[in-house]
């Protein structure tokens, strides 16, 4: 779904890791039923309430302003409401802008300019191909300036808004392997809700960097072996990987300090050296 997050199935393929062993029907249902999905609803649900808004607010601020200026549109407010209530959110669904975790603002931009292009080509279709009266173009390119203002605009408004009153749009996620990239992984995630993560904590296995003066001990929820319980106990569907040791089969020391058995579906694995924490999302 998140674009960003594509690089760790292409990982867990190569890998076939610890980290997502192949689990048995059951526990993958129990994983990814009814409340991942409910999750998802959840996170997508102030975007949903964000567009309709936007077409209702577009589609009258367009009949208006034709109206007045005495411009040709073929069709009535209530019919260009519903088209544009359609047309957005099918096409918002279809090109991932739901609920849209992860996605840079430059390319959720990107996508909602080719969703309104999208949509004044089919309504241009529409005039063409039905029995109606014509529509003078800078109608129409009036309503695709107002959809690429109205609906990003409200999007962020709303986003900012869910995400600091309504906690539960929030998605749970852990980052996996701690020290300097680990926790500013975490702050970064914390200072920013309105990417829609509600970081729990970070999960690694060098205990000595959880009472170093440096750290936040407090941040640290537990070791890998505990990560499936953490996972469960948490209902966390997303992780951000900085310890790619900890996926490594041949890893020196005991099996059980590798990563327990757990099925989390979006996964985002980081360079140890990477270093573009404040902009990654």
């Amino acid at each position: 779904m998140i674009e960003l997050f594509k690089t760790a199935q292409q990982a867990a393929e190569r890998k076939r890791s610890a980290f997502a062993p192949a689990l048995s029907v059951s526990d993958s249902e129990s994983r990814l039923g009814l409340r991942y999905l409910g999750q998802q609803f959840a996170s997508m649900s102030p975007l949903i309430f964000s567009d309709v808004v936007a077409a209702i607010l577009v589609a009258t601020s367009t009949s208006l302003l034709a109206n007045l200026l005495g411009w040709s549109f073929g069709f009535s407010w209530f019919a260009l409401t519903c088209y544009l209530l359609i047309t957005t959110t099918a096409s918002h669904m279809i090109l991932g802008l739901y609920p849209s975790l992860g996605l840079h603002a430059a390319v959720e931009l990107k996508r909602l300019i080719v969703s309104n292009t999208i949509i004044c080509l089919c309504l241009t279709a529409t005039w063409n191909w039905g029995d109606l009266h014509w529509t003078d173009p800078i109608t129409l390119i009036c309503l695709w300036t107002f959809l690429s203002i109205v609906i990003p605009t409200l999007r962020s408004i709303c986003r900012h808004t869910s995400a600091r009153i309504f906690k539960f749009t929030l998605q749970p996620i852990v980052i996996i392997g701690g020290g300097p990239m680990g926790e500013a992984i975490f702050r970064s995630l914390q200072a920013r809700p309105a990417c829609g993560f509600k970081p729990i904590g970070i999960v690694d296995d060098a205990h000595e960097q959880w009472t170093h003066v440096d750290r936040r001990p407090d941040w640290y929820i537990g070791t890998y072996p505990e990560l499936k319980d953490i996972a469960s106990k948490h209902h966390v569907y997303w992780a951000v990987v900085t310890d790619s040791s900890a996926l490594d089969e041949n890893r020196d020391g005991p099996e059980e300090s590798r990563i327990s058995p757990v099925e989390i579906p979006h996964r985002l694995f980081l360079a140890e050296t990477a270093s573009f924490v404040p902009t990654m999302w």
